[in-house]
C-alpha cells in the first residue's frame, strides 16, 4: 500500500555565483590567465577587451603568431625584403603566414648540450652512442643515474668499454659531472685540482679514506688516523666546504649565454605597493596579460534584439543566447569581486605591517594572522586563505614576495635566530636552549624545538659544531 506524505525541510544549496568566485580566488595569475582564456574560448558573449586583440587577426595577442613575431628584433627589416626585395620583385609566399609561434621561441642550454658539445673532441666516433646514451641518464645536477651494466647491455657493448666511456665523461667540465654518488663527485672535483697544481693531498686522503668520519664531523678521531694536527684536518675540510660543490651540473652557465637565468620563469607580483608623490603608499592590482574580458557589446545587442521581436527567433535560440550572457556576467562579477578581495586584503596589510614597509626589514615585521584579517574585512577566514594562496605582493623597493610572508610571527622569529647566530661569541656559541632564552626575552615565545627547526632551515650548525669551525 503506498501511501503520500509532505514535509518541510531547510536545505543549504550552494550558490553558483559563490563557487565560481571561490574558483578564481584561488587561482594564481597563471592559473588565471589560462581560465579566462578558456572560457573566452568556451562563451561566445565573454570576449578579449581591444587592448589584448591583434588589430589583424583579432585573436589574443599572446595567440597571434603575428604579434609574436613582431616583438622580434628585424621585423621591420623582414617585412621590408619579404615584400619587395632588392630588384623590386615579391618574396613573398602565402605559405609564410602559417607561422608556428612554438618555434619562435628560443630554445635553452642544458647540462646535456654542453656535454655533448665537449665529448666529441675526446673519443672515438665508435663510442659516440655510449657517451651519448651515458650523457642522457645525466641529471641536472650533474650525477649519473643509470646503472654502468645497463648502459652495456642497452649499447651491446662490454661493461669495461662502457666504464672507459664514462671516465672520458667525467673528465669533462664542469669536474665532477657523471659521478655516481656525493663522495666520487668530490674525488673528481679533488683530482682536477690537482691537475692544475693544486695541494689537495690531505682532502683527497679525507674524502677517499675517512668519508664517514667527514660527515660526522670527527675531527679529532681523523687527526689521529692520519698522525697530522687537528688544525690541518679542519683546514682540509674547510677547503673541500669552500673550493668544492656537490651538485656541479647546476653551476653550469656558459659566459656566452647570456639568457641562462631566464630559463626559470619570474614570480608575477597579483598586488604592488607603490608610493605617490607625496610619499605615502597605495595598492594597485596589477592586471595580466590575456585576463582583460568583457561581455561581448554585439550579444547584448542581439539580446535586446530578441526582447524587441521575440517572435523572430525560436525558444531555443532565445535560451542560448540568455544562457551565455548570464554565464559571462557572473564570470565577470566574479574578476571583479577577487580583485576587490585582493586589494582589502592588500591595504590591510598594509596598514597592520607599516613600519615593515617603511624599512623592508625582516625585523620591523608584527605579529599577523590570516584569522585578524577575515575579522577586520569581516569575512571567513578560508576567503582570506584562497584570497593568498599562491599570491606575490611587489614591495616599493620592488621586491616581489608572497603573501603568506606577512602571516604569523615564525618568519621574524627565525630571522632573529639567525642574527643571533651572527652576532654570538664565537669562542662560545649560544645552544638552542639559551637562543630560545634570548628570544622570549625579546618578546618570542619560541620553544626550544622551534630553534632547532629553524636553525636547520636557515642550513646552520649546532653550537659544538660552531665551536669547532671557528
Amino acid at each position: 500500500m503506498l501511501l503520500q506524505t509532505q514535509e518541510q525541510r531547510l536545505q543549504a544549496k550552494a550558490d553558483p555565483q559563490m563557487i565560481l568566485a571561490n574558483a578564481l580566488l584561488n587561482m594564481s595569475c597563471l592559473e588565471l590567465t589560462q581560465a579566462v582564456q578558456q572560457e573566452a574560448a568556451d562563451n561566445p558573449a565573454l570576449e578579449h577587451d581591444d587592448e589584448d586583440l591583434c588589430s589583424g587577426c583579432q585573436a589574443p595577442q599572446e595567440q597571434c603568431a603575428v604579434c609574436v613575431l613582431k616583438r622580434t628584433d628585424g621585423y621591420r627589416d623582414f617585412q621590408e625584403y619579404r615584400c619587395t626585395g632588392d630588384e623590386g620583385y615579391s618574396f613573398h609566399d602565402p605559405e609564410d603566414d602559417d607561422i608556428d609561434p612554438v618555434s619562435l621561441a628560443p630554445e635553452g642550454y642544458t647540462l646535456q648540450d654542453h656535454l655533448n658539445w665537449q665529448i666529441g673532441a675526446i673519443i672515438d666516433e665508435a663510442d659516440a652512442p655510449i657517451a651519448e646514451y651515458l650523457i642522457c641518464n645525466i641529471d641536472d645536477g650533474g650525477y649519473l643515474r643509470c646503472d654502468l651494466s645497463e648502459a652495456a647491455e642497452a649499447c651491446h657493448v662490454s661493461l669495461d668499454r662502457v666504464e672507459r666511456v664514462l671516465h672520458a665523461v667525467q673528465s669533462l667540465d664542469p669536474p665532477g659531472v657523471g659521478a655516481r654518488d656525493p663522495r666520487e663527485c668530490l674525488l673528481l672535483q679533488l683530482a682536477a685540482l690537482r691537475q692544475d697544481g693544486a695541494d689537495v693531498a690531505l682532502p683527497e686522503c679525507i674524502v677517499r679514506d675517512h668519508w664517514s668520519e667527514l660527515i660526522a664531523h670527527r675531527y679529532g678521531q681523523m687527526a689521529r688516523s692520519l698522525s697530522v694536527p687537528t688544525e690541518c684536518v679542519e683546514r682540509a675540510v674547510h677547503f673541500i666546504r669552500t673550493r668544492l660543490f656537490p651538485y656541479p651540473g647546476s653551476r653550469v652557465r656558459p659566459s656566452w649565454c647570456k639568457t641562462a637565468h631566464k630559463n626559470t620563469p619570474g614570480v608575477k607580483p597579483d598586488v604592488a605597493i607603490v608610493r605617490d608623490k607625496n610619499g605615502s603608499f597605495a595598492v594597485q592590482v596589477l592586471e595580466h596579460e590575456g585576463t582583460n574580458v568583457r561581455v561581448s557589446p554585439s550579444y547584448v545587442r542581439l539580446w535586446q534584439e530578441m526582447q524587441r521581436n521575440p517572435r523572430a527567433y525560436s525558444e531555443a535560440e532565445r535560451r542560448t543566447v540568455m544562457e551565455s550572457l548570464s554565464r559571462a556576467q557572473m564570470f565577470m562579477r566574479g574578476m571583479e569581486q577577487r580583485k576587490e578581495l585582493l586589494r582589502k586584503v592588500a591595504e590591510t596589510i598594509l596598514e597592520e605591517q607599516y613600519p615593515f614597509f617603511l624599512s623592508e626589514s625582516p625585523e620591523d615585521l608584527l605579529p599577523l594572522t590570516q584569522s585578524k584579517i577575515a575579522s577586520l574585512l569581516h569575512v571567513h577566514e578560508s576567503t582570506v586563505s584562497r584570497g593568498v594562496a599562491d599570491k606575490y605582493i611587489q614591495l616599493p623597493s620592488g621586491q616581489v614576495v608572497s603573501f603568506r610572508f606577512f602571516f604569523g610571527k615564525a618568519l621574524s622569529a627565525k630571522y632573529m635566530v639567525k642574527v643571533i647566530v651572527e652576532n654570538e661569541d664565537p669562542a662560545c656559541p649560544y645552544s638552542d636552549q639559551q637562543i630560545s632564552d634570548i628570544l622570549k626575552s625579546l618578546g618570542y615565545e619560541v620553544a626550544r624545538r622551534t630553534v632547532l627547526k629553524y636553525r636547520e632551515e636557515l642550513n646552520i650548525l649546532s653550537s659544538r659544531q660552531r665551536c669547532v669551525l671557528r
